[in-house]
């Protein structure tokens, strides 16, 4: 671990507000139906991001966008209908598939060069490999996409299922 040690000692806030800014460039984001993920689309709705892919479970395209829709509204009290189709597509499918099969849904000139990876099933307990399947298969497809395109990955998680207590305030410091 000695080399991703190496790396994540890097990842500072220090080392971040130094940084150059790069654009952020079409976007795919992942978790979008979520409270974290519909937070992330606001605020990348609001970015200068050209477009923004979002991978969106659902029978139909027709019932991923109203699902993505009626998320937006209910978070933001607005619709967001006029950007579907234009800035903001969505796309059918989960992290539990194959990622590269994305690269079908975009025009030919179209690339995705950054990809916030938001998926996550947040309860404690389920059937089967389901947490398993999203919250570390998920992140392995994001990453093996990332490297098969060249875009960048920012995965992304909340923080409320760490450790929750009442009383005096801890200074346990929490990592990943």
């Amino acid at each position: 671990y000695t080399a991703i040690n190496n790396l994540l000692q890097r990842n500072t806030l220090k080392n971040f507000l130094s940084g150059e800014r790069r654009q952020i460039g079409n976007v795919l984001l992942t978790g979008a139906t979520g409270y974290l993920g519909i937070h992330i689309l606001n605020e990348l709705i609001e970015s200068d991001a050209p477009n923004i892919y979002c991978l969106v479970r659902g029978k139909t395209i027709e019932a991923a966008e109203h699902r993505l829709n009626t998320m937006l509204y209910y978070y933001f009290n607005k619709s967001f209908a006029p950007l579907f189709g234009t800035r903001l597509h969505v796309v059918l499918g989960d992290v539990t598939s194959d990622l590269s099969l994305l690269n079908s849904h975009l025009s030919p000139l179209t690339s995705i060069d950054t990809v916030f990876n938001c998926a996550a099933i947040v309860k404690h307990f389920s059937e089967g490999t389901e947490i398993e399947d999203v919250n570390i298969g998920g992140a392995q497809r994001c990453v093996e996409y990332c490297i098969k395109t060249g875009a960048r990955l920012i995965h992304i998680s909340t923080a409320s299922t760490r450790g929750i207590w009442t009383g005096e305030p801890k200074d346990d410091v929490f990592t990943e």
